[in-house]
């Protein structure tokens, strides 16, 4: 069978691109034709190849879109050869921003789509509540977390600096938190960097030796960064703290951590939870949305909470 999975594909990391990587690979071991077509990859020439070819190509595909690309919903709305449409939401759009186009646009493709896959059972009814009509009987309700290939691990240890390893072997207990890149909404940290560093110099109390990885693929604003480096000084927690920094995957981390923490103030389910939990490692994150089963939940920005929360896990185990 033929894949055609349309979306963004690393690098940059992040979670649908990371999502399709993986549904990638999963594919081509079951032995199916798999292209994944990332359009910002792509020369203006190309793109046009390629929707062309979305709209002309005869052989029966399966087609996975990933993302609100109105050009490929376009495309495959013109398609005239039998095909599947699978459109996987893995979060809602500011629908408020949608031009009249766009919104014919998407209601025409949604009409032919052959299975709905929201990561979120909240998402179907935005769309419902945006004047998109979801069929119930079309609909999966799915999280985006697929089990990463183990064979990348060595590489993925390779990409690491070698302090890495040197700080993970040197600290005890050890705990890891990731952040995309550093953004703030209505004011605040929106991954909780400052919270974790405050966890730390609390925590650290109890576990001199204490040991923190924060992995941010992208630093997005260098001031608010070293003011947390910072922090981190004032906090007494240098010699405990280590930033991972750049394009890097980190689940072979969580076959070392006992304890990842995820305390962001918003979020669309947290792949990383549920990585972390696949992996054993015990995780405490934020109750802003639904999370993996098993994650221990606290409430968020409450630094209180989550202190209490991670001290509970640690003494656990």
């Amino acid at each position: 069978m033929r894949y055609r999975i349309i979306g963004p594909y690393p690098p940059p990391l992040g979670g649908i691109s990371n999502f399709i990587y993986r549904r990638a690979k999963q594919l081509q071991k079951e032995n199916h034709e798999v292209v994944v077509v990332d359009f910002a990859r792509l020369s203006t020439s190309e793109k046009y190849a390629q929707l062309l070819a979305f709209v002309l190509d005869p052989r029966g595909s399966h087609f996975h879109l990933n993302a609100f690309d109105f050009r490929s919903m376009t495309a495959l709305i013109c398609r005239p050869f039998t095909s599947e449409f699978v459109f996987m939401t893995h979060s809602s759009p500011d629908f408020g921003r949608f031009t009249p186009l766009k919104r014919r646009i998407l209601a025409r493709f949604i009409k032919q789509v052959d299975q709905f896959v929201f990561v979120g059972d909240h998402l179907p009814d935005q769309f419902r509540e945006a004047g998109f009509s979801i069929d119930a009987q079309r609909t999966v309700i799915e999280d985006a977390f697929i089990p990463p290939p183990l064979e990348d691990a060595d590489r993925i240890w390779a990409s690491y600096e070698p302090e890495v390893s040197q700080f993970v072997h040197g600290h005890s207990p050890l705990v890891v938190a990731n952040a995309h890149r550093i953004v703030f909404q209505d004011g605040i940290d929106l991954y909780g960097m400052d919270m974790c560093v405050d966890l730390i110099a609390e925590l650290k109390n109890d576990y001199p030796n204490i040991g923190m990885i924060f992995a941010l693929a992208e630093i997005a604003d260098q001031p608010y960064f070293d003011q947390i480096k910072r922090r981190v000084n004032e906090a007494g927690v240098r010699e405990n703290y280590l930033f991972l920094t750049g394009q890097r995957e980190m689940w072979p981390l969580f076959e070392k951590a006992n304890l990842m923490v995820r305390p962001t103030s918003a979020d669309g389910y947290g792949i990383s939870v549920a990585e972390a939990l696949h992996f054993g490692c015990p995780a405490v994150a934020s109750d802003v949305c639904t999370r993996a089963e098993g994650t221990v939940l606290f409430r968020s920005r409450s630094l209180d909470d989550f202190q209490d929360k991670c001290r509970g896990v640690l003494r656990g185990q």
